[in-house]
């Protein structure tokens, strides 16, 4: 036995949690009875070999309760999952994050404080998932509400000290297992109070910077200055994982829970089946050591990505789906596993060449679909349900598809943090809550979402009607915004194309259900007149009533498009001063930004004699930078208005004026590195 449990004989009853690992050779028979409670809630599933079994209640052998409510939860309609504990290693691989934080705290004689914390955050349809995990450990930790899904949380003393004995005996084996003991390093640190020391506290702020991949990009604080902590510091190079064995299957089962996808592409009568894990290019060796554990599979390299995909109908058939039949997986990809067994069944038998086939199939992915995205409102009798809001379904349609344009492979679906990012700006969670985060609010954010397509219209759109009485949109922007004219491309339909002799991309659509969709959806949303003058033309073609725009208020999500558009964030190399502007051929459009986010406009007479909207003032910025929370960036400008906190935090500490050779200024320059090359971040 590997994990501690008391048996009061006196009394004949369990009083106390316990595990017991049933891969050990255990003879209940001679403690217990045979025909006792305990015995058979023991033997319960004594055949099931390397798994877990929590008991959690006061049993005896006079206890008429039946033996298999032990293991129900808050629900009544759901049970636990019995995970066994490799499963629940692989899934810690995926989802699991492991935090230290630095807390200012006078309290503490060094003036800080310390908190080590292991987290999973899931969907909420993810909570009996969580739920197991959490017996299957023995009751620690706790769940609770986090944004729009759940957390299950490991942070006092006593239970990380169980976590990390279980960790240590069912080891991770991705890079995130450096992580792990660089937080038990922490911990012992932390446990024999070594942090209340100057000592302890500086190696805990090098293991803090090395839990955030290098020492340079610690932010050092005006505090951690004055205890003379960061000349101490020593640089630390972070460790690799070398032997990454998959010991058990149930790893891979529990893994895939975690960051596996399920993909079915249907075009025309031709159908196409997929399975995905995609992971840093850190974990390429372990992604290619699928290709033999499994037999089949090739991996796919895409900038920092690589991806493990399985798409030849005879290895799923005969070697993928009848593997993860034994190792099952859990949670939600558990459901998208048994719709993509239907449609590989469906597809083996030629059914798809028929029209009533090609229409289950259809239904399948649309059901797939609604695994991932429909909240917790609905019930889970609703989940294969025929109704849903058909604009959800055509927003994620082509959640995964592939292109080429200027010799950048980006890969387009609902796993790819470009589109989700893009859609709802959420940035550390979970794969799971990534993907998930249109649920009972999707109407209000796919409104936002129209609001930022006529901001983007407005600034870099033209509707076209040509004599023959054609009508079309076209969309012209930077290469580095692909990713934008994506959203848009698989929303409406439409094609991408590169400009001839210069680094833009061309967005086109002339397709008429299409364009009918995208103008009844920023109809009473364009501001700029040129542009109002154009709808209305294909309005009147088409016999839509015209509607002009309402007063521009504060939250509207028009503005975030106009400055995907003509919008730049600069930092001004003379006096290190950030700003924020928009230029326009007219002031028109730019008045009303002075009124609702502040700033000035003034005459630019460059080459091009323009308007510019202009902010420097730090609580302006920081103010846009908290609405672009809510109405976020879609195109590569996001990646410098997220470095904006970083600049301040550096600028205040005066990072920039450091002395040649510290951290401090090393913390600077790889800052700066990263805000003048975000405009070559194609990552995924």
């Amino acid at each position: 036995q590997k994990w501690p449990f008391k048996f009061n004989l006196m009394q004949q009853a369990i009083s106390e949690k316990f595990i017991i690992n049933l891969s050990d050779t255990l003879d209940v028979s001679c403690i217990f009875p045979e025909n006792s409670k305990i015995f058979n809630l023991l033997f319960l599933n004594f055949n099931e070999c390397n798994s877990y079994l929590l008991i959690h209640r006061n049993y005896s052998t006079s206890n008429k309760e039946s033996c298999s409510n032990s293991l129900e939860l808050g629900t009544k309609s759901q049970k636990a999952y019995k995970l066994n504990p490799f499963f629940i290693t692989g899934f810690f691989d995926a989802e699991g994050s492991f935090i230290l934080s630095l807390i200012k705290d006078s309290k503490y004689k060094t003036g800080w404080g310390v908190n080590l914390t292991f987290s999973v955050v899931l969907h909420k349809k993810d909570l009996v998932l969580l739920e197991s995990i959490k017996l299957a450990l023995g009751e620690i930790g706790n769940i609770s509400n986090y944004v729009n899904g759940i957390q299950f949380r490991i942070r006092s003393k006593s239970e990380l000290k169980i976590l990390i004995k279980f960790l240590d005996e069912f080891s991770l084996i991705t890079q995130k297992r450096v992580d792990y003991l660089n937080l038990k390093e922490a911990f012992e640190i932390y446990s024999n109070k070594l942090h209340l020391t100057f000592e302890g506290l500086e190696k805990l702020f090098e293991i803090k910077a090395i839990l955030n991949k290098d020492i340079s990009q610690f932010s050092y604080t005006k505090e951690a200055l004055n205890k003379k902590l960061i000349n101490n510091i020593k640089p630390i190079v972070r460790a690799v994982v070398v032997d990454q064995i998959i010991k058990s299957s149930h790893w891979l089962a529990g893994f895939t829970s975690g960051d596996g996808g399920f993909y079915i592409q249907i075009q025309g009568n031709k159908v196409s089946l997929k399975f995905y894990i995609s992971q840093h290019q850190r974990d390429k060796a372990l992604l290619e050591s699928f290709i033999s554990y499994l037999g089949c599979g090739r991996i796919v390299i895409s900038n920092a990505l690589n991806v493990f995909v399985v798409t030849k109908l005879i290895d799923i058939e005969e070697k993928f789906i009848p593997f993860f039949k034994n190792y099952s997986s859990h949670g939600i990809k558990s459901l998208d596993f048994q719709d993509f067994c239907e449609a590989t069944r469906l597809i083996k038998a030629k059914e798809h060449l028929t029209q009533e086939g090609l229409n289950k199939i259809k239904e399948i992915k649309e059901k797939m679909i609604r695994n991932r995205l429909l909240g917790d409102n609905n019930k889970d009798s609703d989940y294969h349900s025929p109704k849903i809001k058909q604009s959800t379904i055509n927003l994620f349609k082509r959640n995964y598809s592939s292109m080429y344009t200027f010799k950048v492979k980006i890969l387009l679906n609902l796993n790819n943090s470009q589109v989700t990012k893009a859609l709802y700006s959420q940035v550390g969670t979970s794969e799971t809550i990534r993907l998930l985060n249109i649920n009972t609010n999707s109407n209000y954010k796919y409104k936002k979402l129209k609001e930022w397509l006529a901001g983007l219209i407005d600034g870099d759109g033209c509707f076209q009607l040509s004599k023959k009485g054609y009508a079309s949109l076209e969309i012209t922007m930077d290469i580095r915004d692909e990713h934008a004219l994506q959203i848009i491309k698989n929303i409406y339909g439409g094609s991408i194309k590169l400009r001839s002799g210069a680094n833009a991309l061309r967005y086109r659509l002339h397709h008429k259900s299409g364009l009918l969709k995208l103008i009844n959806d920023i109809n009473g949303l364009i501001r700029n007149s040129n542009r109002l003058v154009q709808l209305k033309k294909i309005c009147d073609k088409y016999q839509i009533n015209f509607i002009y725009p309402e007063e521009l208020i504060y939250e509207n999500g028009w503005f975030s498009g106009l400055f995907d558009s003509d919008g730049t964030v600069t930092i001004n190399k003379t006096n290190t001063q950030l700003s924020i502007s928009v230029s326009q051929k007219t002031s028109e459009l730019l008045l009303p930004l002075v009124k609702l986010y502040g700033g000035y406009i003034y005459i630019d007479n460059g080459n091009n004699k323009s308007f510019k909207w202009y902010i420097t003032k730090r609580e302006d910025i920081l103010n846009l930078v908290e609405y672009f929370k809510n109405h976020p960036s879609r195109s590569a400008k996001k990646n410098r208005l997220h470095l904006i906190p970083k600049f301040y935090d550096l600028k205040d500490i005066k990072a920039h004026k450091a002395i040649s050779g510290t951290y401090l200024e090393k913390s600077w320059n790889y800052f700066y590195k990263k805000w003048l090359n975000y405009e070559n971040n194609f990552s995924l």
